[in-house]
């Protein structure tokens, strides 16, 4: 309800009190003497006077509070815009570093949109969902580039410097309740259900189902990518591996929900499907 129709209706209600006490007033004043009437009158015009103002005071307060939450919203959307618009500005950076072709943000986009359409109750906007696959492809632009070029195995020191970019969202989004449930996603999304994830060795029951469809399309594209050290994996591998962890590192409604979206969308060929894995011919999917 905008602010106009409650002032509005402020309006005509205070103007029916006044209308109403005029016919009281004139009932009352029939017969009776002029002192009468004119206290009559006065007590009247005075009880409307006072119920007129403490309507406009909360009628103005509704009016008040609605323009705050306005307000609110516009700043939200103007900053959900403003930290897609920074992130998008950072991938040029990061693909020139990381030699990571940037579909891969299309690609989980892609992913997390029709599994998470798959999981009845699931609320999440198309605006998290990009704002998660951008910081999820950004997030390695602490990273030092030899790593990415690394085909042996990682060092404690070098892993433990890698697990880090799940904290970015949480240093500059956790102040702001709007990105709450984008922060708390991408920070958990290497949690495991069994417990051995990280950062924080969460368990079932204390992981989102966000969280979890980032983890899963993570894995799934960190699985048909080549890398340094191994050969991509086809679709169908990739696949076997991601349900050989349900129920051990992802919640299985999770797991099912992800097969179905993938089985409906390699069905269909859709545009997106067809965008993204022929210019990414890296993914190696058959």
């Amino acid at each position: 309800m905008s602010r106009l129709p409650v002032l509005m209706n402020g309006t005509l209600l205070m103007t029916f009190l006044f209308m109403l006490a005029d016919v009281i007033m004139l009932s009352l004043c029939q017969n009776d003497s002029i002192e009468n009437n004119i206290l009559w009158y006065n007590m009247v015009l005075l009880s409307t006077g006072v119920m007129g103002c403490v309507l406009f005071y909360r009628l103005f307060r509704i009016a008040y509070q609605q323009l705050l939450a306005e307000q609110e919203r516009h700043l939200q959307h103007k900053l959900k815009d403003q930290v897609i618009h920074m992130l998008e500005i950072l991938v040029p950076i990061v693909e020139r570093k990381s030699n990571v072709n940037r579909s891969e943000i299309e690609g989980i986009c892609w992913l997390m949109r029709h599994t998470v359409n798959l999981l009845p109750g699931a609320e999440v906007e198309d605006w998290e969902i990009r704002l998660l696959a951008l910081l999820h492809y950004v997030s390695r632009i602490y990273w030092p580039e030899y790593i990415f070029d690394k085909n042996t195995e990682l060092t404690d020191v070098e892993y433990r410097f890698i697990r880090e970019h799940s904290m970015m969202a949480k240093g500059f989004l956790d102040k702001y309740p709007s990105f709450r449930q984008v922060t708390d996603a991408f920070t958990y999304h290497h949690e495991r259900i069994d417990g051995t994830g990280y950062p924080g060795g969460r368990r079932e029951g204390n992981i989102s189902v966000l969280a979890q469809v980032l983890g899963i399309a993570e894995c799934f594209i960190a699985l048909t990518t080549a890398r340094a050290y191994r050969e991509p994996l086809t679709f169908t591998k990739a696949l076997e591996e991601i349900r050989q962890l349900s129920n051990q590192a992802y919640y299985p409604e999770v797991v099912s929900a992800f097969t179905r979206a993938l089985h409906r969308i390699q069905a269909k060929k859709t545009s997106e499907y067809q965008l993204y894995f022929a210019t990414a011919n890296h993914h190696g999917i058959a």
